[in-house]
């Protein structure tokens, strides 16, 4: 009996001294975190800048204006970097030009680029569509901007003007210095014109080519 005790006295003195000595560890562990500063590690993007881009056609004229910038904030928070939407010709160039004078009308397209500026975001625009008097079936409504340009130049010029203001060096931008400058980089011509809702003749390879 008497051995069987020392036994047990001996294991519990053990299990106390290990006890011991892991809390010491321990404390001596977390002590020296707190001394230690630990250097803050930055990790580079993984993927370039614009990669992620949010569809965003119902965000100009169908969401309430005074919603819009909320809207915007709230794209720009999941990391997304740029947002697609249409940038139709005829809404800034509903009139054919007089004397060779075009007549463009920037002030909606200009609120909604300052909107995304202001929240980091960049438009990833996608030029069409034919405006009306410019279209090859010219002045019968909505239909007549789903045909192509009768003219491809008229077409060429609106894209160059779109360009000169929102892309780099755009006058835009000079306008509003305020802003960090998020120039379009990238466009698209078009949207689907391999389908015939969008291109009403019907598809066309060659000339949706000559378009571009």
């Amino acid at each position: 009996m008497l051995g069987k005790s020392m036994l047990m006295r001996g294991a519990v003195a053990l299990l106390i001294a290990l006890t011991v000595l892991v809390a010491g560890t321990d404390g001596a562990d977390a002590a020296r975190r707190r001394r230690t500063k630990v250097p803050a590690v930055g990790y580079a993007p993984r993927v370039a800048e614009d990669t992620y881009v949010m569809n965003g056609n119902f965000l100009l004229w169908d969401v309430p204006i005074a919603q819009r910038p909320a809207h915007l904030k709230a794209v720009a928070a999941t990391g997304t970097t740029a947002i697609r939407r249409e940038a139709v010709w005829h809404e800034v160039e509903p009139l054919p030009p007089t004397d060779g004078v075009h007549r463009w009308k920037w002030g909606g397209y200009d609120a909604f680029v300052r909107e995304m500026a202001a929240v980091g975001l960049r438009w990833q625009p996608v030029l069409g569509y034919s405006t009306l008097w410019a279209s090859s079936l010219p002045w019968q409504g909505w239909v007549s901007q789903f045909y192509p340009p009768s003219n491809d130049a008229d077409f060429a010029a609106y894209a160059a003007a779109f360009a000169a203001r929102y892309g780099r060096g755009g006058r835009f931008w000079s306008e509003n210095p305020s802003l960090a400058a998020r120039p379009v980089t990238t466009y698209e011509i078009w949207n689907e014109p391999n389908l015939r809702r969008f291109w009403d003749r019907g598809p066309d390879p060659g000339e949706y080519a000559d378009l571009l």
